[in-house]
């Protein structure tokens, strides 16, 4: 069977980041066998899944991605995530690319999905995968326990307080905000890459869950920054809380 972008980017060449995709499509699972077949970098791999790098020649749309599977083939599997895996709940998949789709309609970070799928038997799933744009930056954790200057590291922590503030008046609960779920891009941007638990939120439990969000994040800053720069980030949590503007600016 023929990849199902064919036709649609056949012959077009990668975007610039930050530039629109094609849609993001749902693959069946014969089309993906397509994708799943190509060579692929597995640079972790855990007993229900992996994570590859595939590239742009065999890639949705012929841009370098990243391969997120998930595959449960015992039925314990299945059983220990009924609610993850069965018709109960949607999939971990079916989250992220949900999370990401909105993170880039509302203009706070790049489009990064570009396929996404599920194979179920009856009403239990038995694989998912996810395609994201490969982009080129350094999870926040690992860049911000380097030596970097002075100027550069307040530079983002500045951007860090806008980016979960904009997050949070978008009523997005992310749920698993970390820095290791973090991208910091050559230009100084910052995108969000695991997002499988984030949902928006409306009414009185979104306050909870927001407050949880930034317990976690400060819980990671408290282990990499010096007190001097972790009081730094709460000034500019502050700023960025009382600054008005477009949403994600």
């Amino acid at each position: 069977m023929p990849p199902p972008e064919q036709g649609r980017c056949r012959g077009a060449h990668a975007p610039a980041i930050g530039a629109p995709l094609p849609p993001a499509h749902h693959v069946t699972a014969d089309q993906f066998r397509h994708w799943s077949d190509a060579p692929a970098e597995r640079f972790k791999v855990h007993r229900t899944g992996d994570v590859a790098r595939v590239a742009a020649a065999v890639a949705p749309c012929g841009i370098a991605a990243i391969r997120k599977r998930f595959w449960y083939p015992r039925l314990a599997d299945r059983l220990r995530g009924v609610l993850r895996t069965t018709a109960l709940a949607r999939s971990r998949v079916a989250g992220e690319a949900e999370a990401l789709e909105r993170l880039a309609r509302l203009g706070l970070q790049p489009p990064l999905l570009l396929a996404w799928g599920e194979a179920r038997h009856g009403p239990f799933l038995t694989d998912s995968y996810l395609y994201l744009r490969e982009v080129d930056g350094e999870p926040l954790d690992a860049w911000l326990a380097a030596p970097h200057e002075a100027e550069a590291r307040a530079v983002t922590l500045a951007a860090l307080a806008r980016f979960v503030v904009a997050l949070q008046r978008a009523r997005i609960v992310d749920r698993d905000l970390h820095l290791r779920n973090l991208l910091r891009l050559r230009s100084g941007a910052l995108v969000k890459i695991d997002s499988p638990f984030a949902r928006v939120v409306r009414g009185p439990w979104r306050s909870g869950g927001q407050r949880r969000d930034r317990d976690d994040l400060e819980r990671d800053l408290v282990q990499r920054l010096a007190p001097a720069e972790f009081e730094r980030w709460r000034q500019e949590w502050s700023a960025a809380s009382r600054a008005r503007g477009p949403l994600g600016r």
